[in-house]
C-alpha cells in the first residue's frame, strides 16, 4: 500500500468510527517514519486524545527531532518551557530547542517570560531583541511608498 493508498484508509477508518484500528494504522505509519503520522501521533498523546501519556508525546517528538523535524523540535521546547504534563520545567533544554529550530520568536517569548530572572539569559535576550530592531528598522520604509 503506497503513502496515498494509506491516507485514504486511515481516513476511511476514523470516518467508521474505528478508532483502534485507524490509531494501530497511525502507529504502523509512525514506526515507518512518516513524519505527519509521528507529529500526530506526539501531539494527541499530549493533549489526551487517545490517552493521556506525556512519557509517549516525548517519544514521538524526540523520534521526530532525531530526523530533522523543526515543528518537533519547537513542540518539544514549549513542553520543557513551560513544565507541562508532568514534565519537569528545564529552560535551558527549551532554549538550546527553539536555537536548533530556529524559531527566534519562541525563543525570545522563553527568554522574557519564562526564563529564571536571572543575568544567565541577559545577553542572549538583549542579542534577540537588538537583532529584532534591526529587521524592523529595516524594513520601516516600505510601508511609507
Amino acid at each position: 500500500m503506497d503513502e496515498m493508498e494509506t491516507y485514504e484508509t486511515l481516513k476511511e477508518l476514523l470516518k467508521e468510527g474505528k478508532e483502534e484500528e485507524a490509531r494501530a494504522l497511525e502507529e504502523k505509519m509512525a514506526e515507518e517514519g512518516n513524519m505527519e503520522a509521528i507529529l500526530d501521533l506526539a501531539g494527541k498523546f499530549m493533549a489526551g486524545e487517545t490517552s493521556q501519556d506525556t512519557e509517549k508525546a516525548m517519544a514521538y517528538y524526540q523520534r521526530a527531532v532525531n530526523l530533522g523535524s523543526k515543528k518537533a523540535m519547537t513542540a518539544l521546547a514549549d513542553i520543557y518551557a513551560d513544565g507541562e504534563g508532568g514534565i519537569e520545567k528545564d529552560i535551558d533544554k527549551a532554549i538550546a530547542l527553539y536555537e536548533e529550530a530556529g524559531d527566534e520568536d519562541s525563543l525570545l517569548l522563553a527568554l522574557v517570560f519564562k526564563a529564571p530572572n536571572t543575568g544567565k539569559y541577559a545577553e542572549k535576550t538583549k542579542e534577540l531583541l537588538h537583532k529584532r530592531e534591526q529587521k524592523k528598522g529595516r524594513f520601516a520604509d516600505l510601508g511609507e511608498k
